[in-house]
């Protein structure tokens, strides 16, 4: 018996649509690994792009590098390091000169001070005193006062 046209394998709608449906689901599969496998592309891209390349270097170069560096690098450091050594006992030196200085300041201000009050009259406490004439305290007053500018301006020709 001979079957009709429709059931034949190959006549069959319902067969070629399967077969789609079959194709579709393995292309989507496919898919889907592909994309799985590519997800790392972009660092595989830059992995392969990088052109350093690495090997390893000769003893004799090594040595040759380090005696070229400490021959041209360490004088110049040392060079250096005596020039800081230099300017910082300068600077200590002159740290030291500055303190003296400042010392010898502030004793002829004390001696000053203390020969001033020796000599200097309270011209306020004797105004408060009715013996005294006012003209002459003003008098006393000025003279103070030009013997103490003229002893501050020997002090500052002394030094």
């Amino acid at each position: 018996m001979a079957q009709p046209p429709s059931y034949h394998p190959y006549n069959n709608l319902q067969n070629c649509n399967n077969s789609i449906k079959e194709s579709i689901e393995l292309l989507r599969n496919s898919n889907q690994k592909l994309k799985d496998a590519t997800t790392d592309s972009a660092r595989l891209k830059h992995i392969l792009s990088t052109k350093k390349i690495f090997g390893l270097v000769p003893e004799l170069d090594l040595d040759d590098a380090k005696q070229s560096y400490s021959e041209t690098i360490t004088p110049q450091v040392n060079k250096r390091f005596v020039k800081l050594k230099e300017e910082t006992n300068r600077l200590e030196l002159r740290s030291k000169e500055l303190a003296q200085e400042l010392n010898l300041a502030r004793e002829k201000l004390k001696s000053y001070r203390s020969g001033r009050e020796a000599w200097e009259l309270n011209v306020e406490e004797l105004s408060q005193d009715s013996r005294y004439d006012r003209q002459k305290l003003k008098r006393l007053k000025d003279l103070q006062n030009m013997r103490s500018r003229l002893q501050f301006n020997v002090n500052l020709m002394q030094t």
